[in-house]
C-alpha cells in the first residue's frame, strides 16, 4: 500500500512538473510572437504628433483657444500624411491680413509646413455684435503655392 502511495505521489509530481514546463514553453513562445512595441519610433510614422506653428506668438489678436483650434483644423488635413517628425508650420511673412467692416473682423493668413511641403490658408472671422466666429481651413490658390501642388482637401471640398 505504501508503495502505491509513493508511486501515485511521484506520478503526480512528474505530471505537475511536465505541466509547468509546457505552460512556460507555450508562454515564452507566445511572447516571442508578440511584436516589440519599444522599437525606436524615429523610423516610424508619427502622424499623431501635433502640428506646432512656431511664429504664432507674434500674432496677438488671436486668442490661445483660437490658435489651438487652428492647429486642430490643420491637423485634421495632415493626419493622413506620413511624416517622421512633428510637423512645424510657419505663418508666411506678409500673408497675415486683418480687415474690419463694421462689427465683422476677418483674419486671413497662410501656414507653410516645410517638412510636408504643404501650405494651408486660414480664414478666421468674428462678428463682435453676436460673438459668432467662423474658421475655414482652405487650400491655397495656385499663385500662393510655394511647394509642388498636392491633393489638397479643405473645409469647402469636404462633404
Amino acid at each position: 500500500m505504501i508503495y502505491n502511495k509513493k508511486f501515485i505521489i511521484g506520478f503526480l509530481v512528474v505530471v505537475a512538473i511536465i505541466g509547468i514546463a509546457v505552460t512556460l514553453l507555450l508562454t515564452s513562445h507566445k511572447e516571442a510572437k508578440t511584436p516589440d512595441t519599444s522599437v525606436n519610433t524615429s523610423s516610424q510614422n508619427t502622424s499623431s504628433a501635433p502640428l506646432t506653428i512656431k511664429n504664432f506668438s507674434s500674432y496677438e489678436d488671436l486668442s490661445v483657444t483660437t490658435k489651438n483650434t487652428i492647429i486642430g483644423a490643420i491637423d485634421h488635413y495632415i493626419s493622413d500624411t506620413p511624416h517622421h517628425t512633428a510637423p512645424v508650420g510657419v505663418i508666411r511673412e506678409g500673408s497675415y491680413k486683418k480687415t474690419e467692416s463694421g462689427t465683422i473682423t476677418n483674419i486671413v493668413f497662410l501656414v507653410d509646413i516645410a517638412s510636408l511641403k504643404r501650405t494651408y490658408k486660414i480664414n478666421f472671422g468674428t462678428d463682435s455684435s453676436t460673438g459668432q466666429q467662423t474658421l475655414y481651413t482652405l487650400c491655397p490658390s495656385s499663385d500662393e503655392l510655394i511647394y509642388p501642388a498636392f491633393n489638397c482637401k479643405d473645409d469647402l471640398s469636404e462633404d
